[in-house]
């Protein structure tokens, strides 16, 4: 026999219920408001690998030496083409 999913109240009035019939597009209320979390989790999710890639370029920058030698490089094979 499987376990009942817990569930979870929300207050609301009328006019943020109709919005959310209205927004759901036909999905039941509990499916369209499983996605709105899972929704807001991975944008905040996204929203803090992003922050930590910052902060390890913060702590440990790029090398500026690598964009320098490859450019340098690319000027050197090209200057010989004929166009």
């Amino acid at each position: 026999m499987s376990k009942a999913k817990p569930r979870i109240q929300v207050p609301v009035d009328e006019e943020f219920l109709a919005k959310l019939d209205e927004v759901s597009q036909g999905r039941p209320r509990a499916e369209f408001m499983r996605l709105c979390f899972l929704f807001v989790y991975d944008v905040n999710r996204e929203r803090e690998l992003e922050r930590v890639y910052r902060e390890g370029y913060k702590r440990i920058p790029d090398e500026s030496s690598l964009p320098e030698a490859q450019a340098r490089i690319a000027g050197e094979i090209l200057s010989g083409e004929p166009w």
